[in-house]
């Protein structure tokens, strides 16, 4: 049940709430309750709300907000249940959060002392923040209040409840968020000490009294004057309730008593409710930690936390005797030397509870570096200093250049004294030999100066780098520098953190209060963490958790707590797949017409260079009977192509050979075995053949012809079925083939619903797709 926000009004000692109730049916519940008196406060409950007490007039709107994609509108009544309830199940606002929602709820806490609960400031650009919970209303202004918002709680029951809260919004549409809070009395209300209840009849005072004695429970009637009479029964309007009306309630030990409102004497009945969770005393608990010494000799210390129980409660050092006791729950401290003691909580409820609970004073800290994988740990060391050293990890070269690259590239071998073998795919397609064919067909691959894009390479070396060369004579005429698009190895660069006490001695690591964004995913599967600035070191993740209030990621270090002494900023390792994602700038324009070939270096220090040399391919301004092939995809492609999202151009001698028309046709046999057209649409599909290309072209082909996007000459096209490529023979180059089917064409989209209308007498399941659902047409 949500409590409306300001559908609350009160007379004399009664209130009345409306409240929505979110489950389905969904609906509006008007209850009363009752409630200290007030004489102040006397408008009529009985015909609906008072002048003043209630802000709307009946169709003013209550309030309006989204449950899941459907919209909520609550309009005002002034009748019971004073609101009604319209659901729009296609809201628009309701299709996606508010624009620039960034209401975050404070923590909520209770306090058993003072009766009350306090939510820290709740955080929002678009005030002010009206919040609401049963019987409770009200309005927080930042500018106005400082310290969060605090009210009353003596007219909530025991158990869970949570306070909701609205800001303005933007356009109208306001931000919600929750606070949640328990209360947990110690001391449930006892019996009432005088009269309860009163009430005039004519000249006299009547007076109600609870009695619980060997006779049992009881009501008993005192007057005044004490000569005076009442009769038995009265109207509603004399007793000033109706009859059943709850009056209060208490407890007797684990019963609940319950006084109701009737209209014959002694007007008023007494309910008992056996064994109530509102009367029973909650399980007492002990929970104990232990702190180190401050100083080499000095004592240490447990810190008990007690709740529950009947109060006081007294805690015990079961060791030492030493005890302190607390009248409501709490911690309570004992200063003891080192070592492991047990704790002991004693309540004063009859029987008593009580509960033990281990507790471990560890010894004054051993600083030092406490990870046994680092390169000097210390020994004996309890707590982590941020000194430990880690070895660099063993790194494996890696230089490759993905497959749907426009341009294929072959590794060159470094030259040795030894005989040279052709290896696997690292020779260029004219220099290979084959068997009983000692001249290979020169094959040039095609390039129009508009075909430039960039050269892709994965690597873990540090810089990339590319040359054009005259193709016969390796005379270099051009060059380009390679770009890190994507950082995937190596130590991230240093991040401004914040840092702050976990509560039980450790760091606890989150974004900057000022940060758009939350923590990055490679820093919450980090192992170590390096800070520097304010808090310099190396340590370890302990655990990693999210915030109660917020949502956001946070990471536990294993760094015990000491406030930093300015900003703090972490790197780690982002652990990636082993490379990086470079780019390489290819642009043809300036090149005149001839014959090139491509040099991809990759250096790092210490490692021998890198280089990969392209097959040729001859520039021109135009390449007659060839077609553009332009591709990319969403992912990764199961490993085939790395996403930076560059579209590769690859030029190919091809043609369009012939059109294929083709199409979906379906039809309904009505009961009259009739058969009769449902739908008839046509599909273009062109046949696209290769002409006399080396079997690289074709894999590259093939893979391009399975991605998501695909464009020929311009045009968007798809294909249903795999690249095929010709059988290799002695002779290398090759044909293939493959169906486009054109996404977007002149004509397209107008060949549903070709049939006649279909008779209402026949049996037939249609899917009706613009509505989403099947209709069985027909009885």
């Amino acid at each position: 049940m949500r409590p409306l926000f300001y559908l609350v009004w009160q007379a004399a000692n009664l209130q009345r709430l409306v409240q929505y109730n979110e489950s389905l049916p969904r609906a509006v519940v008007a209850t009363t309750e009752a409630i200290d008196p007030d004489a102040s406060i006397e408008p009529d409950l009985a015909t609906g709300p008072p002048d003043g007490g209630w802000p709307y007039g009946v169709g003013d709107v209550v309030d309006s907000f989204c449950e899941g994609s459907d919209g909520v509108t609550l309009f005002a009544l002034h009748e019971a249940p004073y609101a009604d309830v319209a659901v729009d199940p296609t809201a628009a606002a309701c299709a996606a959060p508010p624009a620039g929602c960034d209401l975050v709820a404070g923590v909520a806490t209770w306090d058993e002392a003072s009766e009350q609960v306090t939510v820290a400031a709740p955080a929002t650009t678009h005030g002010p923040v009206q919040f609401s919970i049963t019987g409770i209303n009200g309005t927080y202004v930042p500018a106005d209040v400082t310290g969060g918002i605090t009210f009353p709680t003596e007219s909530l029951p025991a158990g869970a409840h949570v306070v909701y809260l609205k800001d303005a919004g933007l356009g109208g549409t306001p931000c919600r968020a929750e606070a949640a809070f328990n209360i947990v009395r110690t001391d449930p209300p006892g019996p009432p000490t005088g009269y309860f209840d009163s009430f005039a009849v004519d000249d006299v005072e009547v007076f109600l009294y609870y009695v619980s004695d060997a006779d049992g429970r009881r009501v008993t009637v005192a007057l005044d004057p004490a000569g005076g009479a009442v009769q038995d029964v009265l109207t509603a309007a004399q007793r000033g309730r109706a009859a059943g009306e709850p009056i209060t309630q208490f407890c007797e030990g684990t019963t609940r008593v319950d006084l109701l409102a009737s209209l014959e004497a002694p007007f008023a009945a007494v309910q008992v409710t056996p064994n109530s969770p509102s009367c029973t005393v909650p399980p007492l608990t002990l929970t104990a930690a232990g702190q180190a010494p401050a100083a080499a000799g000095g004592a240490g210390a447990a810190v008990a936390t007690v709740g529950g129980g009947t109060y006081p409660v007294t805690v015990a050092v079961v060791q030492t005797g030493a005890q302190q006791q607390r009248g409501s729950a709490g911690t309570l401290t004992f200063a003891l030397a080192p070592g492991s003691y047990t704790l002991r909580a004693t309540d004063s409820g009859s029987p008593a509870q009580v509960v033990d609970a281990p507790v471990l004073v560890p010894a004054l800290a051993v600083w030092g570096c406490t990870d046994p994988n680092a390169t000097n740990p210390t020994p004996g060391a309890t707590a982590d200093d941020g000194s430990c050293v880690y070895a660099p990890p063993v790194v494996t070269p890696v230089f490759a250049v993905p497959l749907l690259n426009s341009l294929r590239l072959v590794v060159e071998e470094a030259p040795d004294n030894c005989l040279t073998f052709e290896t696997l795919d690292n020779t260029l397609f004219c220099q290979q030999t084959r068997p009983g064919q000692q001249v290979r067909p020169l094959y040039v691959q095609k390039v129009a100066r508009c075909d430039g894009g960039p050269l892709q390479v994965l690597t873990n070396y540090t810089a990339v780098s590319a040359s054009v060369r005259r193709w016969g004579d390796g005379q270099q005429v051009a060059t380009a520098s390679g770009v890190r698009v994507q950082q995937l190895t190596g130590a991230a660069a240093p991040l401004a953190v914040a840092v702050s006490d976990t509560g039980d001695g450790w760091t606890r690591l989150d974004s900057p209060a000022t940060a758009d964004a939350a923590l990055p995913a490679t820093l919450l599967r980090a192992a170590r963490v390096v800070l520097a600035g304010g808090a310099a070191g190396t340590y370890r993740v302990r655990s990693t958790g999210q915030d109660a209030a917020t949502g956001a990621p946070y990471l536990v270090l294993q760094r015990p707590w000491a406030a930093p002494g300015g900003d703090v900023t972490a790197s780690w390792d982002l652990g990636g797949p082993g490379f990086d994602v470079w780019e390489v700038p290819l642009d043809w324009a300036a090149l005149p017409d001839g014959e090139y070939t491509v040099r991809v270096r990759a250096t790092r220090n210490g490692w021998a260079d890198a280089v990969a040399n392209s097959e040729p391919l001859r520039v021109a301004d135009a390449h007659p009977n060839t077609v553009l092939v332009e591709y990319r995809n969403r992912d990764n492609c199961f490993g085939m192509v790395w996403t930076t999202g560059i579209t590769p151009r690859l030029r190919v001698d091809g043609v369009f050979f012939r059109r294929k028309p083709a199409g979906t046709l379906a039809v309904h046999r009505n009961s009259t075995n009739v058969p009769t057209v449902i739908s008839s649409t046509a599909q273009r599909k062109i046949l696209l053949e290769t002409m006399e290309v080396p079997e690289y072209l074709h894999e590259k082909l093939f893979v391009a012809c399975r991605l998501d996007w695909l464009r020929v000459n311009g045009v968007r096209v798809q294909a249903e079925e795999p690249y095929e490529a010709a059988d290799q023979t002695v002779y290398p180059l090759t044909s293939g083939k493959v169906a486009l089917e054109q996404l977007d064409w002149l004509g397209a989209g107008n060949g549903d619903d070709a049939g006649p209308v279909l008779p209402e007498g026949d049996n037939l399941l249609v899917l009706r797709g613009t509505g989403g659902f099947l209709k069985l047409r027909g009885a």
